[in-house]
């Protein structure tokens, strides 16, 4: 009888030591793995560039030419064809040249001028 007590004690003792090293393992099973790498966010698309076709023109007074193309490029090298009537364009020097709503540009006088497309 006294050695099914002792018996009895022991089982529970190593049981109770199972029992704690698994948790005790478990606990730190992370450790033996590499740490995970978490995935970058995706950065919003932003515009980088309208380019304007053609990008020079060389007109004579009363000689008009227009605007041909706007095209957007995006930070994810995408670019899109804008509509010439989405723009709005602007001239820095109407003494040489004027511009009207749907980009055509018309010579005033000799000299250069700078036209904005928005």
């Amino acid at each position: 009888m006294h050695n099914r007590i002792l018996l009895r004690k022991k089982f529970l003792i190593l049981l109770i030591v199972l029992i704690l090293g698994s948790l005790l393992l478990s606990g730190c099973g992370n450790y033996f793995y590499p740490p995970t790498i978490p995935t970058p966010p995706v950065l919003t698309t932003y515009l980088t560039e309208i380019v304007v076709q053609p990008d020079t023109m060389d007109l004579e007074e009363g000689e008009s030419q227009s605007i041909i193309s706007v095209t957007a490029y995006y930070s994810d090298s995408s670019t899109t064809n804008i509509s010439l009537t989405n723009c709005t364009y602007s001239s820095y020097n109407s003494s040489c040249a004027i511009v009207n709503s749907s980009g055509l540009i018309t010579g005033v006088s000799a000299g250069s001028i700078v036209i904005l497309a928005t």
